[in-house]
């Protein structure tokens, strides 16, 4: 937070996620570049087959948020410490995103 004060705060890092495309009108963007995947399945864009279930365990906040998971691979090698996997995999076992 000190840095993101000290490089001009939050109006400076919305103004790099404008230049980089990934925020247009105060909102993520949806499209394909650059791509956001979790911004889509948010929208409505992508839909991820298997989540309907854990989404409709939101009830009636399900209006307002979204649950969304990781890619099937990610989330086969949440354990793994191979190079490959780290910084990819999911963070957890049974990690999801709202």
């Amino acid at each position: 937070r000190a840095l993101l004060r000290q490089l001009g705060g939050a109006p400076a890092l919305l103004g790099e996620l404008e230049a980089l495309g990934f925020v247009s009108e105060g909102r993520l963007t949806t499209g394909t570049k650059p791509l956001n995947v979790f911004a889509r399945v948010a929208a409505g864009v992508v839909t991820q087959p298997g989540m309907e279930a854990e989404q409709a365990n939101l009830g009636a906040h399900g209006q307002r948020f979204m649950i969304a998971c990781n890619l099937p691979e990610n989330e086969e090698h949440w354990s793994s410490t191979a190079p490959e996997w780290v910084g990819r995999a999911s963070m957890g076992q049974r990690h999801r995103f709202m």
